[in-house]
């Protein structure tokens, strides 16, 4: 056979031992789910995932969606038709396992590969009308900071699924927050007298998302908004005030004093109506903007 010929035997054989010890299975097979879609969005970069660019600094909404739930019906029609997540420059998914074949009825199956996956359960205790799952949504930030989007935009936003967003009043507003953008920074978007940061639509800057995943944010307050919040204050977040800005006078959230009904406020000047808590509820809502030019 001769040397140069066993030489080059050898050195194969040594490259495919190396590629084994550095994790050739891993890199196929047995990657985490966050890993995954990272690798699969990396190479499929065509999922429609931006509707119109926001200027002053571009954003990433999510969502934690329930596998199952009218949250995914929800998930279609604003696919569709406009008013949540597919607002923002790019979306994440959260979720405990795959949404695919819940998507799949909709012929929607790619935006499953936009998911970043967390364990356990997504039900949270309800205190007082409200969703306490101040542990899920710790879990929730730190996968969406995972995954390569984050790094990606200046905006991150949470959005309740259940919350009927005004893409056009969404832009406008973060338009004129464009300055605060490479800060620490977070908007209040509910008056103080009245209470407290509203979870429907949470907007921080990407570094304050950053050190909210960093610290972990353990406190004592039970409900998520309030606990990140706290969080937001004791890491000395710049707070911005939502009110005034971008020609809003009114908060940013709306919540109807009758739930579960369509309230008249879905076509007055509010970032996001919330909740709206079934599908066709939540179609009269997104038709009412539209009809009332706030789309």
């Amino acid at each position: 056979m001769g040397l140069p010929f066993v030489c080059m035997v050898l050195a194969l054989a040594m490259q495919a031992v190396a590629l084994m010890s550095t994790g050739f299975h891993s890199t196929v097979g047995g990657l985490s789910p966050d890993q995954k879609v990272s690798a699969v969005d990396s190479a499929r970069n065509q999922l429609p995932s931006v509707r119109n660019s926001i200027p002053g600094g571009s954003s990433l909404c999510w969502s934690i969606v329930k596998p199952g739930s009218y949250e995914v019906d929800i998930l279609n029609f604003t696919y569709h038709e406009g008013g949540g997540l597919f607002e923002c420059d790019e979306f994440l998914l959260v979720s405990n396992r795959s949404l695919r074949q819940d998507l799949e009825r909709y012929n929607l199956s790619n935006l499953a590969l936009s998911t970043s996956f967390i364990e356990g359960s997504l039900e949270c205790a309800v205190v007082e009308r409200w969703a306490t799952c101040v542990d899920l949504f710790r879990k929730a930030w730190a996968a969406i900071s995972r995954n390569a989007k984050f790094g990606n935009h200046d905006w991150i936003i949470k959005l309740d699924p259940d919350a009927v967003v005004r893409g056009k009043n969404l832009r406008q507003f973060l338009g004129a927050t464009a300055s605060a953008a490479s800060t620490a920074a977070f908007i209040s978007n509910w008056p103080k007298a009245l209470g407290h940061l509203q979870g429907p639509l949470e907007i921080l800057s990407r570094p304050a998302a950053g050190l909210v995943v960093q610290d972990g944010c353990h406190n004592s307050e039970t409900w998520e908004d309030r606990w990140l919040e706290r969080c937001l204050q004791q890491l000395s977040v710049q707070e911005i005030d939502g009110l005034g800005l971008g020609g809003f006078s009114t908060p940013l959230v709306n919540h109807p004093s009758t739930f579960f009904d369509i309230p008249s406020e879905c076509s007055l000047q509010f970032i996001a109506i919330h909740p709206v808590k079934s599908l066709g509820k939540y179609e009269q809502c997104v038709h009412a903007k539209k009809a009332s030019g706030l789309a």
